[in-house]
């Protein structure tokens, strides 16, 4: 009996060290346009169909997506056009464990334009690896 329970011990404690070093790769992404900033926390989701979205920076709407298993970050920027939002900007990054700590910085500043609001928006992500 003493050796089983010594057994499921070690196997208790080597499964907790593998889930504590694991890194949850995230990314977190900052919009500024007419003096306001939004921000967006995009999670890991295996769900293609799943986006993370703001209209906090109304006429423009802002959504992303990071798919951990397929290492990619996605955003995408719209703008309000009456009825329907109509796509001005779309961009795709990869973002995997290996090169997580090379877009620690960021992965650039997007300044996308809509010609109908004659204004601009500013979108940046950072990868988050801890």
């Amino acid at each position: 009996m003493k050796t089983k329970l010594i057994c499921l011990v070690g196997v208790c404690c080597a499964l907790g060290a593998t889930m504590t070093s694991a890194v949850e790769i995230h990314a977190r992404c900052t919009a500024e346009y007419g003096g306001k900033t939004a921000h967006v926390n995009v999670r890991p989701t295996s769900d293609v169909f799943a986006m993370t979205t703001t209209d906090a920076l109304s006429p423009f709407r802002i959504s992303t997506q990071y798919l951990a298993e397929r290492g990619k970050l996605k955003t995408y920027v719209y703008h309000d056009a009456k009825e329907r939002y109509v796509l001005i900007h779309a961009a795709e990054y990869s973002l995997t464990q290996a090169n997580c700590s090379q877009h620690s910085n960021n992965f650039g500043l997007h300044k996308i334009y809509s010609a109908r609001m004659e204004k601009e928006l500013f979108l940046q992500c950072v990868a988050v690896c801890d």
